[in-house]
């Protein structure tokens, strides 16, 4: 389970910026949360909402860069790889050379752990774990660049293993890899985060298909989904072709990915759909379409979204969605974000966090205020984050029955696109201005 997310001097993020998944002192939805011990309880599903270019992707971006590296590593070690060293740009001062600093807390096997790196683009600058059993502090490591405490009452996994930590490879991996309890537990926390993005379908593509065809049972409850979801497909079933070349693919994948896959001739899975075959109102028949080929975008977007959150749902696990419902009717998108925040359906405490342009999805009857976040950049190009549960008009809190996504769209939270759409202004620049070129 996620607690929180820090990050300073990464991309857009100068200062230091936390998504917290803690719940604020409010009486909004209760069952939209759920308690870790008398003192903390963490919501189900966050949104992430703001205008384009304000640094949402940057946030996600930033997670998904701290799970790899502690993932990898081991591997820039081997390969004397530099790390990839994305600190804010758009500053004339010290800061600008300032390690990037990353920090998490999280629940593995009941026990609270917060851990945290900071980095430049040749080395782990500082390096950190602490461990909260009962509720209180145990400091398993620290490191500052070359220089190692380790506790060895409770963290012996790690003595002796200083040395063969470089100065760009995380010691938590070093650890994991010579298969440490409690690192090694960590390291499969940071697997079983899954970061998405609702655009880049065809990077998981091969692999969704995988998973249907090599569980029968994900295949079910995916063809079940599909009937709730309203897309008239009866069920949906995984196919091997051997030994033919793909077909055109639909323009929801690149040209060059469509071209690279016509040109395979090796054996292929894919998934076959069935739709009702009707005599007037009776059923006759089932027809068989091909999904790529006989779908429409938004069904294989929903299908290859789907997957990952039905295994995040069946392990309990967090899952981070960037660009959530583009493709995806309202319903479908607030369809998707009830399935983490309904009890009965989330029994194992997965949660969301789904990054949106659609203020639609704003209403105070999906959504807590505290699960409703914006992004927002200054004229500096500094991004920061806020929640609706913190922001505040003339002096006051916002209610919980605000019409959330009405007043979004008015800019009263912000984090929306000033335009000037002077109809005057824009006719000068297209005919007025273009005398000049001509």
């Amino acid at each position: 389970m996620l607690i929180n997310f820090k990050l300073t001097n990464y991309r857009s993020f100068l200062d230091s910026t936390e998504l917290s998944m803690i719940t604020g002192n409010i009486s909004d939805h209760p069952d939209f949360a759920f308690k870790i011990d008398d003192k903390i309880s963490l919501l189900r599903s966050v949104g992430i909402f703001g205008k384009n270019a304000s640094g949402k992707t940057n946030l996600v971006k930033g997670l998904n860069f701290m799970k790899n590296v502690v993932l990898r590593s081991v591997e820039f070690a081997t390969n004397n790889r530099l790390l990839e060293f994305e600190p804010f740009q758009l500053i004339h001062s010290k800061e600008k050379l300032a390690p990037s600093t990353f920090e998490i807390n999280f629940i593995v096997n009941n026990i609270r752990y917060n851990y945290g790196f900071s980095s430049d683009d040749v080395s782990f600058t500082e390096e950190w774990l602490t461990s909260y059993p009962k509720g209180r502090a145990r400091r398993l490591f620290d490191r500052k660049h070359q220089d190692f405490f380790i506790n060895k009452n409770y963290f012996k996994e790690g003595v002796g293993l200083e040395d063969k930590t470089r100065k760009n490879t995380l010691f938590l991996t070093v650890v994991s890899s010579f298969a440490g309890n409690i690192s090694s537990s960590i390291c499969d926390w940071f697997n079983n985060l899954t970061i998405i993005s609702g655009l880049e379908i065809q990077r998981y593509l091969d692999l969704s298909i995988k998973k249907i065809h090599n569980d029968p049972h994900l295949c079910e409850i995916l063809s079940r989904f599909l009937e709730i979801a309203d897309f008239s497909i009866s069920k949906i079933e995984s196919h091997t072709i051997n030994g033919l070349p793909l077909p055109n693919l639909p323009p929801i994948f690149n040209e060059e990915f469509s071209k690279k896959m016509k040109q395979q001739t090796v054996s292929f899975k894919t998934l076959k759909t069935h739709h009702k075959v009707y005599d007037n109102e009776k059923v006759i028949n089932l027809k068989e379409f091909d999904l790529l080929q006989n779908e429409s975008q938004g069904t294989i977007k929903f299908i290859f979204q789907i997957v990952p959150i039905i295994e995040s749902l069946i392990k309990g696990s967090p899952i981070v969605i960037d660009e959530f419902d583009s493709r995806l009717h309202y319903h479908l998108s607030e369809f998707l974000i009830n399935l983490f925040n309904n009890p009965k359906i989330n029994q194992k405490k997965s949660q969301l966090i789904y990054i949106s342009h659609n203020g639609e999805l704003l209403n105070n009857e999906n959504h807590r205020r505290d699960q409703i976040w914006f992004v927002e950049k200054n004229f500096q190009g500094k991004s920061s984050l806020y929640s609706l549960l913190e922001f505040k008009n003339n002096s006051k809190k916002i209610r919980k029955d605000a019409s959330y996504g009405q007043d979004y769209k008015n800019g009263k939270y912000g984090s929306i696109p000033i335009l000037n759409d002077d109809p005057s202004l824009i006719a000068d620049l297209l005919f007025k201005k273009r005398k000049q070129y001509e």
